[in-house]
């Protein structure tokens, strides 16, 4: 009966929701956002919209670019984003319900493998610029981050030992390690979590944004609430269930 009364009142609320155009802006992510229709970050989206009854664009495009199209209110959302990347202070913008973790893990040669924040004392790191890994990795003074454009360049570098470790996450790291052909001389442990982030819409704090990350947000809760998205803190894990299609974050 409580489930029902659940759903009713989502459907309610839906429907006293005016229809607007939108346009979110994303930007590309190895195995996460391919493109405007494929990534399993964009078949999330597409569910989250298709609830929240909006009529919206989805626009992929470099990552600077979507920060400065936010910033200037020429988009209406961005994301995925996390807390310490906001491309505006936390005062100027709304954020949406948790819809992603990201797990963050350490890459290593099989020859010289590390596995802990204590490891990586000393080394020389390699990280994406721009992207977040946690106050145990970025605001650590005995790691030593040299960071490139991308997953791809930091697994060259690491393969050619300018590098010691990578810091990454489970699914886009991965996706470029497989991507590489290098994944049988790369050590690494999806269980072994360093850091956990939750992953937000964002949308400018007024009264247009206010109301478009809400609709959102109300879409993830429904989402989380039927099985749809099931989102575990404890192991960073983050799992998408779409009728018989199923994406999920573990190995």
């Amino acid at each position: 009966m409580v489930k029902k009364l659940f759903f009713i009142g989502m459907i309610l609320w839906g429907q006293a929701v005016s229809a607007s155009t939108v346009e979110i802006a994303s930007y590309y992510i190895p195995g996460l956002i391919e493109d405007e229709h494929s990534g399993s970050l964009v078949q999330l989206h597409q569910e989250v919209i298709k609830r929240a009854q909006l009529e919206s664009k989805l626009v992929i495009m470099p990552a600077k670019r979507a920060q400065y199209s936010f910033k200037n209110g020429l988009i209406s959302a961005l994301f995925p984003t996390l807390r310490d990347k906001l491309p505006l202070p936390i005062e100027q913008v709304i954020t949406s319900e948790p819809f992603w973790l990201k797990k963050i893990i350490i890459f290593s040669r099989k020859d010289f493998p590390l596995m802990t924040v204590e490891q990586l004392s000393g080394k020389k790191i390699a990280a994406v610029r721009g992207f977040s890994y946690g106050d145990s990795i970025e605001n650590n003074p005995q790691i030593k981050i040299h960071y490139q454009k991308n997953d791809h360049l930091n697994i060259k570098s690491l393969m050619a030992g300018h590098v010691d470790a990578i810091i990454g996450d489970n699914v886009s790291t991965v996706y470029a390690l497989q991507q590489s052909g290098q994944s049988q001389y790369v050590s690494y442990k999806d269980s072994d979590v360093i850091d956990v982030l939750d992953v937000f819409y964002v949308c400018l704090k007024n009264e247009q944004g206010q109301a478009l990350c809400e609709q959102i947000s109300q879409a993830i809760k429904t989402m989380k609430y039927d099985g749809t998205l099931l989102l575990d803190g404890p192991t960073g894990t983050s799992e998408l269930n779409i009728s018989a299609n199923r994406l999920n974050t573990k190995p």
